[in-house]
């Protein structure tokens, strides 16, 4: 995932070939080890632009989508797991009756619906994926709050006459800040997958922007007589998600006094 980003960030500064240049005579050059050209590693599409930029370019996009919807999501979800968890009652009943009604629709399907309403673009589908993925955290630190807020370090700040705010930023939260940074992990892994399956059904990133999920869509036409123009972007998406979700493992490992105990 950290490489990932690092190729996103500096790639297109270390490899100064514009993802956007056509040229019809270098169409479908398969990659260097399949007969292809040093000038275009990786091939180039039917376009006859260079997938390796496309890839960097697309990084960046992907990246930028998922980290900024999962930290929109992450805040809003925060916020009312905390505000569930402490204040309880008909505050609580209400955040999680709309909870469950948003986790009945699966979240692709209801990223897809609110997209076609809105419309595609990249402003739109950071704020929808931010706003839908919330729930997640929500219950997760809901339920951490409602153990921590029973504590005597908290029970004990109550009683020196402690307001709300206080304990819920000085007690509680330090307190489930090791849950919300493995659930970041996790949803950074599944904003990828969706903002990429947006883009496959060109409902997210517009073209000629280069992203994953339309390198993946717009190659699928010529799988037959270029496998690499989904192949490559579709095996990048593999190893990125596969690599956020194992560093959400190590993290969970790391952070978790329960399992760290039994290493």
């Amino acid at each position: 995932m950290l490489s990932a980003a690092a190729a996103g960030l500096l790639g297109p500064l270390l490899y100064r070939v514009d993802p956007d240049v056509t040229s019809l005579l270098d169409r479908l050059r398969p990659p260097l080890f399949f007969g292809g050209t040093i000038e275009h590693p990786l091939g180039t599409d039917q376009l006859g632009r260079d997938i390796a930029s496309r890839l960097l370019r697309g990084a960046r996009i992907s990246l930028l989508v998922s980290l900024s919807a999962t930290t929109i999501s992450a805040i809003l979800g925060v916020a009312l797991g905390l505000i569930s968890g402490y204040r309880r009652g008909r505050i609580d009943d209400v955040i999680m009756r709309v909870g469950d009604a948003q986790l009945s629709m699966p979240f692709l399907v209801l990223a897809i619906s609110v997209v076609a309403v809105l419309g595609p673009g990249l402003t739109n589908l950071i704020l929808i994926l931010g706003v839908a993925g919330w729930i997640q955290f929500a219950r997760i630190v809901r339920a951490e709050t409602l153990t921590v807020s029973h504590r005597e370090f908290v029970e004990a700040s109550r009683a020196v006459g402690a307001r709300d705010g206080r304990i819920l930023f000085r007690h509680v939260l330090p307190n489930v800040t090791a849950s919300i940074v493995v659930m970041a992990t996790f949803q950074f892994a599944q904003m990828i997958v969706v903002e990429s399956s947006l883009s496959f059904l060109g409902l997210g990133v517009r073209p000629p922007t280069a992203s994953w999920g339309t390198m993946i869509s717009d190659g699928r036409n010529y799988i037959q007589v270029a496998w690499w123009l989904t192949t490559v972007p579709g095996a990048v998406i593999m190893f990125v998600v596969l690599g956020a979700n194992l560093f959400g493992d190590w993290l969970r490992d790391r952070l978790d006094p329960h399992l760290r105990n039994l290493d």
